[in-house]
């Protein structure tokens, strides 16, 4: 949004010279000037709006491809190399490419994640700075941080990351919704079970059923029923094998080593 309204202000301010200038020079017959340097500066201004339309498409073909390869370890490690190399030349660039350094280092750790280099992927995101990102963008960081922290299986820096939260609704419902599992998550590892049933049955009533949010909703009632000794196996079972999957990539390790004793191998 800001980089549109620095656009219409810079576009505002040409015409006001253009005008400027033609009311200048148009009585001494030097309109055309006015009338040249304009069409120049359109065709600068088209041309940079086909550069950036080309990078964005070969930008999104990219990322297609790169979580594409979560789940093939070989690919993946290409993939991550590619990422890498890609986030480097995003931090040489400087701050105009923050957004896409934001970007990068999320399904960078997305993927170190899959790998089960949890610590990698927290350093991946505690190095991303979060005070020129919008409201959404950072809210979505803080989350995947938290989500890093909880494969990892440590608890107390989950609670930390999410305590940004606290009380504050982002107004994106998926966010929202992961936010609320992951506290889910986090309660049932310090022994709250109700809470984190809670959690996991308020979800399974917005989400649509076999999307990513239900499966983990799915899973999370799973892992309060084992807390609580009771037979947990035929609710995992109502994931389906991609979810299950998915979940066993990138999972909380409770939910991690849930998946793996129900699919062993």
């Amino acid at each position: 949004m800001k980089t549109w309204i620095v656009r219409g202000l810079t576009l505002a301010g040409a015409l006001a010279l253009g005008a400027a200038l033609h009311f200048l020079l148009a009585p001494l017959g030097y309109a055309w000037v006015v009338w040249g340097l304009g069409g120049l500066v359109a065709a600068l201004f088209a041309l940079e709006m086909s550069l950036r339309a080309r990078r964005r498409g070969r930008e999104r073909r990219s990322w297609r491809r790169w979580r594409a390869t979560i789940f093939d370890a070989p690919a993946r490690e290409r993939a991550l190399a590619e990422i890498r190399r890609e986030l480097d030349r995003a931090r040489r660039l400087g701050p105009r490419l923050r957004v896409s350094q934001a970007r990068l280092s999320v399904l960078l750790a997305e993927l170190l994640l899959a790998k089960g280099s949890s610590r990698e992927a927290i350093r991946v995101l505690s190095k991303i700075d979060l005070s020129p990102l919008q409201p959404l963008q950072a809210a979505a960081i803080r989350l995947a941080r938290t989500q890093a922290y909880l494969h990892l299986g440590d608890v107390d820096g989950a609670a930390s990351a999410l305590t940004p939260f606290d009380g504050v609704a982002t107004g994106d419902a998926v966010i929202d919704a992961s936010v609320r599992l992951a506290r889910g998550a986090v309660a049932l590892e310090e022994g709250r079970v109700e809470e984190a049933e809670d959690a996991a049955g308020a979800i399974l009533e917005l989400a649509e059923p076999h999307d990513e949010l239900w499966d983990d909703a799915v899973a999370l009632k799973a892992a309060c029923l084992e807390e609580r000794d009771e037979p947990h196996e035929v609710t995992l079972r109502t994931i389906e094998a991609a979810g299950r999957v998915r979940i066993g990539a990138l999972g909380t390790r409770r939910l991690r080593e849930l998946v793996a004793a129900l699919d062993p191998g």
